[in-house]
């Protein structure tokens, strides 16, 4: 007899497991070639270890061999937040992370697991304060990557709440092979990978450290109140909150997820006396000014009351201004450092180089030198319109350095690197260069870093 040690539901997650167990009562104990990992032997103990689901078909899982007598196969696993699971369809198809600390282990290998026998699914989730919570169904798995891995669930019992159910026969889904039913994209807007239908009721490869909990936490939905598909166009993002429950809601805020971290941008506090029981109030909007090409996405609503904190997972804009960036900071969060189009104002465009891995990502490069290939000491016109290869060593031109910085507010930041590797950097946090009548006259301020100003 196995013991459950779960004790109360969290209110919002640390640690998260998904695991596979099996519901076949023959005999399964063939350890020289494990079809997955309720057959090694009981006395195992949790690891990393390699089975054979399939004829010719062989890779690693990790084995939880302490969990409800053991045998589960982990097929996802969440502990600190390190790794990034808001990625692409072919990383969700193959796996990614370390099977040993933070993974999704591929929809390739888990359809391998699940395609024959039949298979249970276990949730678990652990809370920073120490309290767990769990979710058991008894059948469970997925179709192969022709069905774009359709979800089979069912029979669900435990005390996190059955937030798979919405989602069976659904197909799954990436920021770039949306197969939800939603009219926008609910990878994108939800910041994550799931088997998505309009849009979730769980979404455990969404950012880290918020899961949905439907204990009379607010329920909160962003609508587009208005949008006028020009470049520079304005947005205006309505902000939705209903309950079950008679709690009062005490507040709602806007927040902004940008340059890895929460910014917070706007709040309304409610009247004490506010109930807003099985119904839906509307906030005051937020309005986001030159939206062509903004990630949306990135503006969450909130709303409180005495259960906890809910908030949206779903604003019903997805402008598709990457097609129109004004700079590199309007790219995709999927896009990868290199050579981009991108358009400053309505009649000028020109290529970049755009890095998207050093701090964040999103920064639009105008000089870059690594070996001395290339001569800098040139002339005016030179260094008007620029020169250099841009995916090697080069100047962006200071005409197009004026174009980006002209309106908004820009910084900059200046990295150093020796022979030695050590390294330096300078980050101001205001910049720009006035146009070819002032012979771009520097305006640059707020320093900080450790190279000196």
């Amino acid at each position: 007899m196995c013991k459950d040690t779960t004790k109360t539901s969290p209110k919002e997650d640390l640690k998260l497991s998904i695991k596979i167990g099996t519901t076949d009562k023959e005999d399964k104990a063939d350890t020289a070639f494990p079809r997955d990992c309720s057959a090694l032997d009981p006395l195992s103990v949790s690891g990393v270890y390699r089975i054979y689901p399939a004829a010719l078909v062989e890779f690693d899982v990790y084995c939880d061999m302490d969990t409800m007598c053991g045998g589960w196969t982990v097929f996802q696993q969440r502990i600190d937040g390190t790794h990034n699971f808001f990625t692409d369809w072919n990383a969700y198809k193959t796996g990614f992370g370390d099977l040993n600390e933070e993974f999704w282990l591929g929809n390739d290998y888990l359809h391998s697991i699940t395609s024959s026998g039949q298979h249970r699914l276990r949730v678990e989730l652990e809370a920073y304060d120490g309290s767990t919570a769990y979710a058991e169904y008894s059948t469970f798995n997925i179709d192969d990557s022709k069905s774009d891995y359709i979800l089979n669930i069912s029979g669900y019992s435990g005390n996190a709440g059955d937030s798979f159910d919405y989602h069976n026969g659904m197909k799954f889904s990436t920021s770039d092979k949306d197969n939800d039913i939603a009219s926008w994209n609910c990878a994108t807007s939800s910041v994550g990978a799931w088997w998505y239908a309009n849009c979730h009721s769980s979404n455990l490869n969404g950012r880290y450290g918020i899961v949905d909990d439907h204990t009379g936490v607010p329920i909160v939905y962003v609508h587009q109140l208005l949008y006028n598909a020009t470049f520079g166009s304005t947005v205006t993002l309505n902000c939705s909150v209903s309950t079950t429950t008679s709690s009062t809601i005490t507040e709602v805020y806007w927040q902004k997820w940008d340059e890895c971290q929460i910014k917070y941008i706007s709040s309304t506090t409610t009247s004490s006396s506010a109930k807003y029981s099985g119904s839906t109030v509307n906030t005051p909007s937020l309005t986001v000014f030159n939206a062509e090409g903004l990630d949306v996405a990135s503006y969450t609503c909130f709303a409180s009351n005495i259960a906890g904190t809910g908030y949206s997972t779903a604003s019903f804009l997805n402008v598709s201004a990457a097609a129109f960036p004004r700079d590199c900071n309007d790219l995709g969060l999927l896009s990868g450092s290199g050579v981009y189009r991108i358009y400053p104002t309505t009649s000028v465009e020109f290529d970049v180089y755009c890095d998207k891995d050093i701090m964040c990502g999103r920064w639009t490069v105008f000089q870059k030198r690594f070996d001395g290939a290339y001569g800098f000491f040139r002339d005016w016109n030179a260094y008007k319109i620029g020169f250099g290869d841009l995916n090697q060593e080069f100047w962006l031109g200071n005409d197009y350095l004026h174009y980006i910085t002209s309106s908004g507010q820009y910084r900059l930041r200046v990295e150093l690197e020796a022979y030695d590797g050590s390294t330096a950097y300078a980050e101001y946090s205001t910049f720009s260069i006035g146009d070819s009548q002032s012979d771009y006259n520097l305006n640059v301020g707020g320093y900080s870093g450790n190279a000196g100003m």
